[in-house]
């Protein structure tokens, strides 16, 4: 690991090999550990998967993610290159609020559900009911659900095919699962060993999926989405 700095017009850099940085930093990374319990403790009373949403840039500490789990029942979800910057957009009309005109505001929490935009527009709870999902939306892209299963999963050289999933995906496999349409159902089939999460509520085998919920697989950051794409004069 390398750190550049620049005093008065003098540039300075120092390399720290991870083992020395690991070695150096355990004492804060266990006070973070007893936070993280303290904050459990106090909220809940019993121990429930703990899903711990982190920058890629303290993901990738040396030593860090090791620490972390440590904690009963963790998973670590490592956040996108800039979603830090993209979360306080997300609340910025609560940050523009704040009047406080003694000192400097500071959140301590904030609610898990964000806020849906007023411009936001969507059909009834009635109406999206009687719709299937018609497609698996990833990264921008929309992916057909048809009879055919849609493969999603790590690419590999022969895998042309299919959703392939990108970020942290060591632990993810070629062939994950798969979703496909069967009859007036549209079918999630689980082939992995470490499960999928459907709006952070785990599965394991097969399930039948609605409209709108959020897939995660494992503890990858990734997610997906089913939408269901609507003619103009069905709206």
């Amino acid at each position: 690991m390398v750190f550049d700095m620049i005093d008065a017009g003098t540039a300075y850099s120092i390399t720290l090999k991870p083992d020395l940085f690991a070695d150096k930093a355990q004492a804060i990374y266990g006070d973070v550990c007893r936070l993280v319990e303290g904050l459990r403790s106090k909220h809940v009373k019993k121990k429930p998967v703990l899903a711990l949403q982190l920058s890629h840039r303290i993901s990738r500490l040396p030593g860090f993610r090791e620490i972390l789990y440590t904690i009963e029942g963790t998973q670590i979800i490592e956040l996108d290159r800039g979603a830090a910057a993209n979360g306080v957009l997300e609340i910025w009309q609560q940050l523009s609020d704040q009047h406080n005109t003694e000192g400097i505001s500071f959140f301590t929490s904030r609610p898990w559900q964000q806020s849906r935009r007023k411009y936001d527009l969507e059909p009834s709870a009635e109406k999206a009911a009687d719709y299937l999902p018609t497609h698996l939306l990833y990264r921008s892209f929309a992916y057909p659900i048809t009879e055919k299963p849609l493969t999603i999963g790590r690419k590999n050289n022969s895998e042309k095919t299919g959703v392939h999933i990108y970020g942290d995906a060591a632990e993810i496999s070629p062939r994950y699962c798969t979703i496909g349409l069967r009859g007036r159902e549209v079918v999630l089939d689980d082939y992995s060993n470490d499960g999928i999460f459907v709006d952070e509520t785990r599965v394991n085998g097969s399930t039948a999926l609605k409209l709108g919920p959020i897939i995660r697989l494992s503890t990858n950051a990734e997610q997906l989405q089913l939408i269901a794409c609507l003619n103009r004069d069905e709206t």
